[in-house]
């Protein structure tokens, strides 16, 4: 159980020295931005295999370099004696053999989220216009582990059983964030509101490591403890800015109708070189190119509708937009994500309890590696439990 969200909210009533605002607030609070928490498995027969980049990857190099240049690859395939070296040709080779099949297993466990500690401002002038601010830190874990296994079909002119290669990443960091908003009402019934959610300015850092075994007929070959490779490396990251144009109706104080547009730039977001000195400088303009080509800006769309019964009991539905980052010529994971959602509320006095339940869904497309692909269909479900005390 994930705790989403939680608050203090201090009310004040400035009324009293007639300039036209009458109550602020001011809150400080928790919110769970994003949860990383996933399990992804796929299987398969295919006739590539990762040996087949391996070993291409390490055309032009001598064994004993492999460490150096590729340690967290083809070093580990080396070492494993999944790869050969044949010294009259200078070329690497597997026991594979051109269109043998593999049967492909990939685990891939993600876990972690974005935790955002903020303090926040509003405002309200005159029952008309809203105004509200926020500034956040967030402190970010993200962990990725993923086991890919290759079992060969026909063993019946090889000794090569298969292989397990292992990556393991761990992210930690911090960012900061700030967010403007603004609500007009109108009328009683009509209002429309604008927000803006800056980019969070994050300092990241990640730690790695990778590991190889080979299975043959008569034995298990694994790398020596010395030859497995660790990695670190510090970063800053400006992710996209956000803006969101959002209106709400109420009909005959019963039924509220509202929707959101938001706005997200994804061409905006920026790596950077590390300011910590323990690490060495790296200019990632290459790398941000390459997204600026790729990526495109999105539009996404929420439409939420809530009825009231007795002023007590409420019932909520909602449907969610979310649209492609990529640019059309890509083709990368061309259909835009759906989410649908219900709830139930009550209310009575000082107390409030709420119940909802989201289904998103999320087709896309893993790439193991060159020339391996495989398509993913996430059902997500979400069920979620709020409650509420006014003091």
């Amino acid at each position: 159980m994930i705790v989403p969200s939680i608050g203090l909210v201090f009310t004040s009533d400035v009324s009293s020295k007639n300039e036209g605002n009458l109550y602020n607030q001011i809150c400080f609070g928790m919110n769970r931005v994003a949860s990383f928490n996933e399990g992804i498995r796929y299987t398969g027969d295919q006739d590539v295999s990762l040996l087949d980049q391996m070993a291409t990857q390490a055309e032009g190099y001598l064994p004993s370099e492999l460490f150096t240049y590729f340690p967290f690859s083809t070093s580990l395939a080396w070492e494993s004696y999944a790869l050969d070296f044949d010294p009259s040709t200078n070329s690497y080779y597997s026991q594979l053999q051109a269109g043998d099949l593999t049967t492909h297993n990939r685990l891939i466990n993600t876990k972690g989220g974005i935790n955002e500690l903020f303090f926040s401002y509003s405002l309200n002038r005159l029952n008309k216009l809203y105004f509200g601010a926020m500034i956040s830190y967030r402190a970010i874990q993200y962990e990725e582990k993923y086991t890919h296994s290759e079992n060969v079909v026909d063993t019946t002119n090889t000794l090569l059983r298969g292989f397990d290669y292992e990556y393991d990443l761990n992210t930690e960091g911090y960012g900061l964030n700030l967010k403007l908003g603004f609500i007009y009402l109108f009328s009683e019934a009509f209002r429309v509101g604008l927000a803006f959610h800056s980019p969070s300015y994050c300092a990241l850092r990640d730690t790695w490591t990778a590991n190889m075994s080979t299975r043959f007929a008569d034995s298990t070959k694994t790398v020596i403890e010395d030859l497995v490779p660790e990695g670190r490396y510090a970063y800053r990251l400006n992710t996209p800015l956000r803006a969101v144009v959002s209106a709400a109706y109420i009909l005959d104080m019963k039924a509220t109708i509202s929707a959101d547009l938001e706005y997200v730039g994804y061409q905006m977001g920026r790596l950077k070189s590390t300011r910590d000195e323990e690490f060495e400088p790296y200019n990632y303009e290459l790398e941000n190119d390459i997204a600026k080509q790729r990526l495109t800006n999105a539009l996404n769309l929420r439409i939420g509708a809530e009825y009231s019964i007795q002023q007590q009991y409420f019932i909520r539905a909602g449907f969610q937009y979310y649209a492609n980052a990529f640019k059309t010529e890509f083709n990368v994971d061309p259909k835009a994500d759906i989410a649908l959602s219900g709830g139930l509320g009550y209310r009575k006095g000082r107390l409030g309890l709420d119940v909802s339940y989201t289904n998103r869904k999320m087709e896309r497309t893993y790439y193991a590696f060159t020339n391996s692909q495989a398509q993913l269909v996430n059902n997500s479900h979400i069920l979620t439990l709020t409650g509420l005390i006014r003091f």
